[in-house]
């Protein structure tokens, strides 16, 4: 079964493995590479001071080969490193260890029986001294030493006593004892290429077996010949000097370097100590999930490992909300549940028929894209779904979604199983009384174990209605889990407010988060921010805040590194001064900001900054115009890293002009050209008869150009000759631009004033306004003493104007005390203008 505690994590010290016992040819020592300890252990439960020996029981395969089976793992620890252990053994520090130094010798690879080797479980000597020819020694540690020290050969499997004898321990006179804290860089790990160097013949006794040449002496001593020479431990084998013979070749095959492992998704995302504290953030009076979930930071001062997130079958996959996450440098768990928008369930029948491949494979492109590892969830609490179908039915559609992602080439999941409690209760007191058993998929497509834990406190009908403790809720998962050798989450979790002690739901929190720093196996938790059955917003009282402030703060809620950084400005005009706060940061193991040991803030510009220790509150810095990426990246002594993100956007308001352009009776091309800044922008147009407008285009993007942007717009369906009114909308992250304005369509003249001036006894000046609605337009004036009118003007000639342009006809040789008549006609291509008749009288 998997261990509950995979010790071979991104940030864990490399643990030698059993298999370590297969001695590399000190001609060509390998440098150590951390391998990750086989999830397949056979020991579930972590202890605190286990040592990375060999299996309890010799192996009966006389092989002296490492062996790739994960039997001879060492057990799951809280601690990775195989300091923990007080008894170093032979496993835990293999003698051929990079930091060997060859001397000269018959042969130390051609006769294998003189290896005086202990047997699997040998004690705290790793070695037999001999007091004969001198032999490439191991270092076990960087401590000096002067003795010499015998090239062990394989331990042979056949080996029946597991205790060393008397023989096998060296005196006290001159050695000291070799611990089993090896150096990260120097460690070798268990590798299957790390073959012996000749084959070893085995022994019938722990003790080790004389050889013809040379003899080892029962007991060493301090005066035995010396061998190389203390000093500092190095990362391979150093080369001889000029005045050393070179090491006799060995007669086994050349060893081959072991590559760096490749971990799971799983072994990345499980920390070596403490949890991953995440949370879901429900939006209520925020204007999006991102948002919501950065005030909830903002709040709890911290920032959170996991986003805990949603999603149905046919949204869009990766969910907009999850990348943003994974911007900031957080981990999504990700729910996927069969069902559609439109309401409509899938059954699990149907999942596993294959029936819904073409969507589970988007899905898998979608989460493959993140490139990052995530928590994959298929259909949460599937004990509360009977209405999809049998247990048997969930298992197989289970399966079959986790193959096909696999088909695909998804290696960024680490897939997660999530119950309520009810389902470990005994008997269940699921819906439909059945257990987690009868819906466990199997441990080959189950990397995390999670439950949704909730304090109801009697909030609703048909739940628990007395206070209960996080022990008591989780105490049956938890054992169940233990069995599995599975790392738990809670991938829910949250308590209702006690209407008589105000203090006692954040006493919960605390209490909450001591239960768990003492289950190891639990390595996340993401707490469930918003209403649902039942109010569990961690805003319900200023001291509900507190207690969970205090419970995120604690150094076991910091399972790895996390980076904090907030600007005090992401948009303004430019030049932009921004003052970044990176204090909050933490290491893993760490109370909140601390625990940081060196950082780097990339400005996005070019330029950057970085220090040691803890980042400071204030990192001030000035953008020029454009749209830049801060990263800070920060890094703890156990080497684990976090990255934090924000995009700073430095630019002037948008600027525009506008035109437009083809132009007819009942249609036109509205046309802008907007300036950005060389940021990110959006246009849109509206247009209507009224300044209500009622129509509006589709959103515009604008391009990160320092150049103008030309959009456009045709309208169709006008009224001919008509007035429009339009407006442009123009929006950056600096700033939003609006330009009101008005058009008309082609059509015949019109006109809207007329009269006359300048009149006399015998002269007078008639008038008249003509708009020629975008058509060049000819006009004249019709006039007379009687309402006949009679007479003309010569026309006047006006080109395509979008505007109504008044016209003035001068008349002479009137009668003196007469009144005249007179009419403006207008004609273009769209029709004819008969314009109002007016009257003038000239002076007596």
């Amino acid at each position: 079964m998997p261990s509950p505690k995979p010790t071979a994590t991104p940030t864990a010290t490399p643990t030698p493995t059993a298999a370590s016992t297969a001695t590399p040819s000190t001609s060509a020592t390998p440098t150590a590479a951390p391998q990750p300890t086989p999830t397949a252990s056979a020991t579930p439960k972590p202890s605190a001071t286990a040592t990375p020996t060999a299996s309890p029981s010799p192996a009966p395969s006389p092989s002296p080969s490492p062996s790739p089976s994960p039997s001879p793992s060492p057990s799951p620890s809280p601690s990775p490193s195989p300091s923990a252990s007080p008894i170093p053994t032979v496993t835990a520090t293999p003698t051929a260890s990079p930091t060997a130094t060859p001397t000269p010798a018959p042969s130390p690879t051609a006769t294998p029986t003189p290896a005086p080797t202990a047997s699997p479980t040998a004690g705290p000597s790793p070695t037999v001294t001999p007091t004969s020819s001198p032999r490439p020694t191991a270092t076990p540690t960087a401590t000096p030493t002067a003795t010499p020290t015998a090239t062990p050969a394989p331990t042979p499997a056949a080996s029946a006593t597991p205790k060393p004898t008397a023989t096998s321990t060296p005196t006290a006179s001159a050695t000291p004892k070799p611990t089993a804290t090896p150096t990260p860089t120097s460690t070798p790990t268990a590798s299957a290429t790390a073959a012996p160097t000749a084959s070893p013949t085995p022994t019938p006794s722990p003790s080790p077996s004389p050889s013809t040449t040379p003899t080892p002496s029962p007991t060493p001593s301090g005066t035995a010949t010396p061998t190389a020479t203390a000093g500092p431990t190095p990362t391979t084998a150093p080369a001889p000097s000029p005045t050393e013979p070179a090491p006799t070749p060995s007669t086994g095959p050349a060893l081959t370097p072991t590559p760096a492992p490749v971990l799971t998704a799983s072994q990345q995302l499980t920390p070596a100590e403490g949890l991953l504290f995440g949370a879901f953030a429900g939006t209520r009076d925020a204007p999006d999930a991102d948002t919501a979930l950065r005030d909830l930071e903002s709040t709890i001062g911290r920032k959170l490992d996991l986003h805990r997130w949603y999603a149905i079958w046919d949204d869009p996959m990766p969910p907009v909300s999850v990348r943003q996450s994974v911007e900031r440098g957080r981990t999504p768990v990700l729910s996927i549940l069969p069902k559609l928008r439109d309401g409509s369930k899938l059954p699990w029948a149907e999942v596993a028929s294959g029936v819904h491949d073409a969507r589970i494979r988007e899905q898998a492109a979608g989460v493959r894209s993140l490139e990052v590892p995530i928590f994959l969830v298929f259909h949460h609490e599937p004990d509360y779904s009977p209405e999809y179908g049998s247990p048997a039915d969930y298992r197989a559609a289970y399966r079959h979604y986790v193959e096909v992602f696999r088909t695909e080439g998804v290696t960024n999941v680490a897939w997660t199983w999530v119950m309520t409690p009810a389902a470990f209760n005994n008997p269940p007191t699921t819906p439909t009384k059945v257990g987690a058993d009868a819906l466990y998929p199997g441990d080959d497509v189950v990397d995390w174990a999670a439950l949704d834990p909730y304090n109801w406190n009697g909030c609703a009908a048909n739940v628990p209605q007395r206070w209960r403790t996080m022990a008591e809720i989780a105490t049956p998962f938890r054992t169940w889990g233990v069995a599995h050798g599975k790392p738990l989450m809670l991938a829910e979790w949250n308590s209702f407010e006690d209407a008589l002690d105000p203090e006692r739901k954040a006493a919960w929190y605390r209490e909450t988060m001591s239960t768990l720093a003492s289950w190891p196996e639990v390595k996340a938790v993401a707490v469930f921010n918003t209403t649902g059955t039942c109010d569990w917003w961690i805003t319900s009282s200023p001291r509900s805040v507190a207690g969970f402030v205090d419970a995120g703060a604690r150094p076991s809620a910091h399972g790895r590194a996390s980076a904090w950084l907030e600007p005090s400005a992401v948009t303004g005009p430019s030049p932009l001064a921004v003052t970044f706060d990176a204090s909050r940061s933490t290491g893993s193991g760490h109370a909140n900001g601390t625990g940081v040991t060196r950082w780097t803030l990339d400005f996005g510009d070019g330029t950057s900054t970085h220090g040691e220790g803890q980042p400071p509150a204030a990192v001030p810095h000035t953008y020029a115009a454009g749209s830049f990426r801060a990263v800070l990246t920060v890094t703890d002594a156990a080497g684990t890293t976090n990255v934090d993100r924000h995009t700073i956007t430095s630019a002037a308001a948008p600027k525009a002009s506008t035109a437009v352009r083809n132009v007819t009776t009942t249609s036109l091309e509205l046309n802008a050209w907007v300036e950005t800044g060389g940021i990110v922008g959006h246009a849109q147009m509206e247009w209507g008869p009224t300044t209500a407008y009622g129509s509006t285009s589709p959103v515009m993007d604008l391009a990160a150009v320092v150049t103008k942007t030309n959009v456009a717009v045709t309208v169709a369906n006008l009224q001919p000759g008509t007035t429009y009114y339009w407006r442009l909308t123009v929006t950056t992250a600096v700033g939003t631009t609006v330009l009101d304005l008005t058009t008309y369509t082609a059509g015949p003249p019109t006109t809207t004033w007329a009269g006359a001036t300048l009149v006399t006894s015998g002269s007078a000046e008639p008038y008249a306004g003509v708009h020629p609605h975008r058509a060049a337009t000819s006009a004249y004036l019709e006039w007379g003493p009687t309402e006949a009118l009679g007479r003309v003007t010569p026309a006047q000639e006006l080109t395509a104007l979008t505007y109504e342009k008044t016209l003035r006809y001068p008349l002479t040789g009137l009668a003196r005390g007469t009144t005249y008549w007179f009419r403006v006609v207008a004609t273009n291509e769209h029709g004819t203008l008969v314009g109002p008749t007016k009257t003038f009288r000239t002076a007596p």
